[in-house]
C-alpha cells in the first residue's frame, strides 16, 4: 500500500506541449536576435561576399547536424534537462555541474542580455525619439527579461504561447528581408555579387570570427531537449 501511495503521489512535469509548440521553441531559439545583429560581423570578418556565404553555409550544416543529434538523444533519454542530462549520464556529477554553473551565471545571463539589447535596440528605432539612448535602450531591455521571467513563472504552456508569436514574427521580418533582397537584385542591384571572393580574409583569427558569429545565429537546436518531459509525443 506504502509503495502504490508513493508512485500515486510522484510528482511529475505535466505534458501539455505539442507538435507546434516543440517546434516554435526549436526555430525560436535557432532564429535568435542573433541572426539581426550577426551578418554585419560575418561580412566584415570574411572580407568578400562569396565567403561570407560560403560561412553562412558551414554554419547551417554544423546547425543541422547539432539539431540531428539532439534530436536523436531526446527520443533515446526522454529526460528533461538537455545537456546538462547527458553530461550527468555520459561523464558524471562533476562535469554536468560544472556546465549547469557556467550556462546559469555565464551563458545564458550572456545571451538573454544581447537578445534584450538587441530587440531594445530596434525597438528604439520605431518611437518617436531623437537619436539612440543608451539609457532608454537598457530600461526597455530590463523590462524585457522581467517580463520573460514573469512569462516563465506562470508556467511552461504560457511560455510555449510567447514562443509560437515570437517565432512568427521573426519569420515575417527575415520574409521581409528576403523578398526585398530579391526585388532589389530583380531591379538590377548587383554590384556586390559581382565582387565574389575578391578581397577575402586569409586571416585564421577573422575566419574563425566570422564563423562563430554565423554560429551565434544559428545555434538553439537543443532548446527543446530541456523540457523534453514536457512534450506530449517527443518522438513525433
Amino acid at each position: 500500500m506504502a509503495d502504490n501511495r508513493q508512485q500515486d503521489t510522484k510528482v511529475q512535469l505535466k505534458r501539455e506541449l505539442g507538435l507546434l509548440e516543440a517546434v516554435s521553441l526549436v526555430i525560436g531559439s535557432i532564429i535568435g536576435a542573433g541572426i539581426f545583429v550577426s551578418p554585419k560581423g560575418v561580412i566584415r570578418a570574411t572580407g568578400s561576399v562569396g565567403l561570407c556565404l560560403v560561412v553562412w553555409v558551414i554554419a547551417g550544416l554544423a546547425c543541422l547536424g547539432d539539431a540531428l543529434c539532439f534530436a536523436e538523444l531526446g527520443t533515446l533519454i526522454p529526460k528533461s534537462g538537455g545537456m546538462y542530462t547527458y553530461l550527468q549520464l555520459g561523464l558524471g556529477n562533476y562535469v554536468s555541474f560544472l556546465f549547469a554553473l557556467q550556462a546559469t551565471f555565464l551563458l545564458r545571463p550572456g545571451s538573454l542580455v544581447i537578445f534584450m539589447l538587441t530587440f531594445a535596440k530596434y525597438l528604439v528605432t520605431l518611437l518617436p525619439i531623437c537619436g539612440s539612448p543608451q539609457k532608454l535602450e537598457k530600461i526597455i531591455a530590463a523590462a524585457g527579461l522581467v517580463t520573460l521571467y514573469l512569462v516563465n513563472c506562470c508556467g511552461t504552456r504560457y511560455g510555449a504561447q510567447v514562443a509560437k508569436v515570437t517565432t512568427l514574427c521573426k519569420l515575417l521580418a527575415l520574409g521581409v528581408i528576403i523578398v526585398a533582397g530579391l526585388v532589389a537584385i530583380s531591379q538590377g542591384v548587383t554590384s556586390e555579387l559581382g565582387t565574389g571572393f575578391q578581397d577575402s580574409s586569409t586571416e585564421v583569427s577573422s575566419l574563425a570570427l566570422a564563423l562563430y558569429s554565423a554560429m551565434f545565429a544559428t545555434r538553439g537546436g537543443a532548446e527543446v531537449n530541456n523540457v523534453i518531459e514536457e512534450i506530449k509525443n517527443p518522438s513525433k
